[in-house]
């Protein structure tokens, strides 16, 4: 479609529906366009109650303009740290969600021989190494890998891995609270490693999200935040233009599949959208 105000994101355990406070438009056909000032003149609150719809763009990009006006610069910069974490993190869940994985992995650095302080050179270090990996061990290995800012100012990571043929796993004689063996894994040798069996799939592709915090995006401006294998599923999305009442009436019928919802506002944009997670 050319337009939606509704997506679904088909994920390997559940979908996740977003719905928009605007209708968003990928081209320029008029059909759309008359469309969507319809279904905003009949509905003044499509998609989330409440929240003002724009009645064409040009009064839309008039709102940005003043709103970007009205900020100050430094708000402006937190703002793009905010937004940039975000999208971060929602394109990280778009790619764990759509994939079965069978390791969590972590990576760190030995001082002795690699700068952990500095992003560029453990970024170059991680790509090396996972180059050799596929091209030496593991030619179908799966994989995504995000960093961790610890506390202390250093770096290091931690991926899901799946079909990892020849990487070598070690096991390091420790467990944990529920007995999964932890593994090290041998052809590693920058520093300590850990991998562990992965049991629940759709709760450590959240979990990993969970490294992206506000201070890894603040000192990692303009920079990669996530490395992952071209092998891997890319998610099915499909898009709506629903009125607010069949938006309503969706919602109502899949209530008893709902296990989270939250609504989400943008008072830069002047948007909101709200999501919804099925099972």
């Amino acid at each position: 479609m050319s337009a939606y105000n509704v997506r679904v994101y088909n994920y390997v355990n559940g979908q996740q529906i977003r719905i928009y406070s605007n209708v968003y438009m990928c081209e320029d056909e008029n059909d759309v366009f008359e469309k969507k000032k319809q279904i905003e003149k009949e509905n003044p609150t499509v998609g989330i109650s409440g929240e003002e719809i724009w009645k064409n763009i040009e009064q839309y990009e008039e709102y940005l303009e003043v709103m970007q006006e009205d900020y100050e610069i430094e708000n402006a910069k937190n703002r793009s740290v905010k937004n940039s974490m975000s999208r971060t993190v929602q394109k990280i869940c778009e790619i764990t969600r759509s994939n079965e994985w069978e390791y969590f992995i972590t990576l760190t650095f030995n001082p002795e021989k690699v700068d952990s302080f500095n992003y560029s050179e453990v970024v170059n270090k991680l790509s090396k190494w996972l180059n050799n990996l596929k091209n030496r061990y593991s030619p179908n290995l799966r994989y995504i890998v995000v960093p961790e800012l610890h506390k202390s100012g250093r770096f290091h990571f931690h991926g899901l891995f799946a079909d990892i043929g020849n990487m070598t796993l070690i096991d390091s004689g420790k467990r944990l609270n529920d007995g999964t063996i932890i593994y090290n894994i041998g052809n590693y040798n920058l520093g300590f490693t850990t991998a562990t069996k992965i049991k629940d799939n759709a709760r450590v592709s959240s979990y990993i999200t969970k490294y992206i915090s506000k201070d890894l995006c603040a000192v990692t401006a303009n920079k990669k935040r996530y490395w992952c294998s071209k092998n891997l599923n890319k998610v099915k999305i499909d898009e709506y233009i629903l009125e607010y009442n069949e938006i309503k009436q969706m919602l109502e019928d899949l209530s008893e599949n709902i296990t989270f919802c939250k609504t989400t506002k943008n008072e830069y944009a002047g948007t909101c959208v709200k999501y919804v997670e099925i099972v």
